[in-house]
This record gives C-alpha cells, structure tokens and sequence, in this order.
C-alpha cells in the first residue's frame, strides 16, 4: 500500500464477509471502460479471460489450494473488488479474502457419459459472468477425470488481468507449487508496487511534459477522422448487436515462416510489422477503403516494476493506415512500419482518455474509433512442470467477441498459428474462412511483388480468378459464396 492508500470505514458499507481491513484505490483508466461495458451487459462473460491446464497425473489438492492462496496475498489485485463510493467508482482492495477454488470429482461418472458432463461444467465455468462489486474474481475448479487424468480451469474478469498476467500467474502457480511440495518457500521476485499504485501513477503522469507531447501525437493522427470501415457484413450494424462470436482457425507453414524471417531480416522489419502490413493490405481489399484505424493491443509493461504484476495494463493503439498515393508494395510496408514505430513510441495515453480527450463520438453499439484489430504475442509455453507432473496449457473462449474483427497470431515452433475472431451477427462464416486463405496469399504476395504497386495488388488466386471469369461468362453453377465475394472485393478496389 502507498501512502495515498484511504482506509474506508464501515460507513461505506463495503465487506467480504470478514473482518479484514479494506482500502480505496482509483480505478485506472482502462479498468473504467471495463467497470462501464460491464454495468450495461451484467450478464455477460464477454470480458472473461480463461485458461486450462490439461494434467498428466494427479496433483496434491491442498497444495494448489495453498498455492492460490499464497498468489492472492502476493497479489492485490485478485483480492479487489469495484463499486461506487463517494460517487466515485472506485478498488476496493481486501487485506485478505478467500480463495473461490472448488474440487468436481467426475471419476464416477460413466465413460460414455464423463466428456460430455466435464464440457458443460467447464463452459459452465468459463461463461458465468461475475458480480465485480461481491465476487472473487478469480476462480479456480478442479475436474477429477480419472486417477491420473485432472483439469484446471482459471478464470479471471479482464478488470483484474490481462494475456501476459494469465501466463505470469500459471507460470508462478508452478513454480510455488513445487516449492510447497519440497515443504520450501516459493523463490519469486520482489514485488516492489501493487496495481493500485499503477492507477495512481496513472493520474499523476498527466502532469509530465512526455505526457503532454504524447498527447499532441495522437491529436495529430487525428485531427480529421477517419471513416468506420465498410466491410462486407452480412447483417447491417443498427440496434444492439449480440456479442456471440466464433472462431476461425489460421495457419502459416513452416516454409512461408521461414520466407518471411528472411524478408523481415533484409528489410529491417519486425516480425509484427511484417504480419501488421499483410493485415493491413486484407482490410483495404476487404473494404475498399485506404484510410482506416487497426488496434494494435500493446503489453504496456515499459517499468521495471510491473513487468512480474498481475493486473490490467493492456493498451489499445490505434493505428492510423494511411495506403493513399498509390504506393509500392514495398513502400507501403515500410509506411506501416513507421506507424507502428510512432504509436510506440507514444504509447502511455490511455485510449480511454483519448477517446475522452479527442472528443470521438461514443456508441453503445461498438468500441470507439476501432472496427478491427491485429493481436500477435510471441509463442506460449505449451506445458508447465508441477513437481515433475507435466501439465498442457490452453486458452478457452467463451464464444464471444469484443471487435467486429480481430485476428490473433502467435509463433508456434517453426511456423505461426491462430484465428480470426468475429461477431457472428455481423459476417458469414464462410467469409471469414476465405478471408483466411487471402491473408495468407498476402504474405507471399508481399515478398514476391514488392515492387508493384498497390492498385495493381490482388489477393485473388489464380483459382479464384478463373471462378470469376467463369461467374462473368455466365458458366452454370458458376455463383458460389467465393465469387461474389471476389467480384465484392473487385467492386470495392475499383470505386
């Protein structure tokens, strides 16, 4: 706790059901977003973030359950709740709370019958939404499957946690795991600030001249905004949309990967800006349009001190892509890569306090300035060691989207994996999955035809041209979802 920390007193009416001390943090800034969404869909597990540990063997449950108990005293965050006092929305932090961890023992169950229960109860898990104001928010299930087999599920509101704490927690469940096991105390590193004092930091960063010189950045990018994008939705976006969302699986192979590092080496670009470019070049075929914003998620971790915490610090860049001028393919990678360099470098606004600060036009029906967004993470460790019991790591969905678009990247041994993300309401489902056959046509296109210029770029294959051709002569059986598809992406590019 910081100085700045206020105890409340029981006039608050704040409890956990214990006698623990209680303290006022603010909220930061992003978690006031989440605190907003979260107050107009209480129901929703849309900002659920949950992963799942696949165990080899059988581990020692009053362990894992002191482990998490170690964890939340370590941690305030995961001891927090939020609620308005002094009408102002507000963390309450518990100097202790209890841990929601739960034991299902599904042994008994009948084989034939054992898969089908253990996937209800998980999605049961994952999708029951949290009360921020009284749940623990954090909680933990442990599925007993047979005498060696186990499953872990984590789940966390995104208020408390982001992808890189989820890792960071399963990466410390682990290693404090094994030392209880030895009867040792966990060897972690020293916490030398909580999220509560991050938030606070927040504030007080206003005041900075880099802050101010940040902000000028961003009013620059958009002093004139650009369009919402224009992508070929099978439904109109009017009313409340449902944030249902589906999946849908993407895979560059080995021998591309190997191409791409290549290109990236000789061409001083990053990994990330590489795919952010292909992403980038499928948006502008997609919707026609050549200026538009992508989101780019950053870590936001630039302290020392909140590399090793858990907490919400994710920030949402918005990149401004800027393809007028009809430049090369190679000139128009290079634009983006200075893009992203500059967003980067100016990272520290909020872009909650952007949106605010901006003046953008705020709709209940979608986020701010951003319709789609690009997520690459480096490679996530498969397994984890508990005590020599080797358990398999995943992140679920909760079949929900939070963006029109989003596709999420990351490196996988030799070769790069991932999905798109969408709201099932807004596009066909086989569009999506052609919209992954182009991104990686794209990629190869962006090596081989660097300098052609982008009116001339296509992402049509030579298969896809045919079909085309063959549409236009009136060919019988001609108009498939693919065709009008193209012949939407050609009409687009041309007007």
């Amino acid at each position: 706790m910081t100085e700045l920390t206020l105890k409340i007193s029981e006039s608050t009416g704040v409890s956990n059901g214990n006698e623990s001390e209680v303290y006022l943090f603010p909220m930061s800034y992003a978690q006031q977003r989440l605190w907003f969404l979260h107050c107009l869909s209480p129901q929703s597990a849309q900002y659920n973030v949950a992963g799942k540990l696949n165990i080899e063997g059988r581990l020692n449950e009053s362990v894992l359950e002191t482990t998490f108990k170690y964890l939340t005293v370590r941690y305030e965050v995961l001891r927090t709740n939020f609620k308005v006092v002094d009408d102002e929305i507000s963390q309450i932090i518990f100097s202790r709370a209890e841990v929601d961890f739960q034991k299902c023992d599904l042994s008994d169950v009948d084989e034939a019958r054992r898969e089908t229960i253990l996937a209800e109860k998980i999605n049961e898990t994952i999708t029951q939404p949290f009360d921020l104001e009284n749940d623990r928010l954090l909680r933990i299930r442990l599925f007993e499957n047979s005498e060696n087999s186990q499953i872990l599920i984590v789940v966390m509101h995104h208020i408390i946690c982001d992808g890189w704490s989820l890792m960071l927690l399963i990466d410390e469940l682990s290693r404090c795991y094994e030392a209880f096991s030895k009867g040792e105390d966990p060897n972690l590193p020293e916490l030398t600030i909580q999220y509560g004092d991050y938030a606070v930091w927040q504030r007080e960063s206003r005041q900075t001249v880099k802050f101010q010189q940040n902000f000028e950045y961003w009013q620059n990018q958009f002093s004139e905004q650009p369009p919402r994008l224009d992508l070929p939705f099978k439904n109109l976006k009017t009313g409340k949309l449902s944030i249902a969302g589906k999946r849908n699986s993407i895979e560059i192979s080995s021998a591309l990967f190997d191409r791409i590092n290549e290109y990236c080496r000789q061409n001083q670009l990053t990994l990330n800006m590489f795919l952010q470019a292909a992403y980038s070049l499928l948006i502008y075929q997609y919707s026609g349009q050549k200026e538009f914003v992508i989101g780019l998620p950053f870590a936001n971790r630039t302290k020392k001190e909140i590399e090793n915490q858990v907490g919400f610090f994710v920030n949402l860049l918005p990149l401004k892509i800027d393809l007028t001028g009809n430049p090369t393919i190679k000139k128009t990678t290079q634009r983006i890569k200075q893009t992203v360099l500059e967003a980067v470098e100016h990272q520290d606004i909020p872009f909650e306090k952007l949106i605010e600060w901006l003046g953008i036009e705020r709709n209940l029906n979608e986020i701010p300035l951003i319709d789609v967004v690009f997520d690459y993470q480096n490679s996530i460790p498969a397994t984890k060691s508990f005590n020599r019991i080797i358990a398999g790591i995943e992140q679920l969905s909760t079949n929900t989207a939070k963006f029109d678009l989003t596709l999420f990247l990351e490196n996988e041994g030799n070769k790069i994996k991932g999905y798109f993300e969408y709201f099932s309401d807004l596009f066909e489902d086989r569009l999506i999955e052609q919209a992954g056959k182009h991104f990686v046509s794209i990629l190869s296109k962006l090596i081989e035809d660097e300098g052609g210029k982008l009116s001339n770029f296509t992402i049509l294959s030579e298969a896809e041209e045919r079909e085309l051709v063959s549409a236009m002569s009136g060919e019988r059986g001609a108009w498939t979802v693919v065709r009008s598809l193209t012949a939407e992406i050609i009409k687009r590019s041309e007007e």
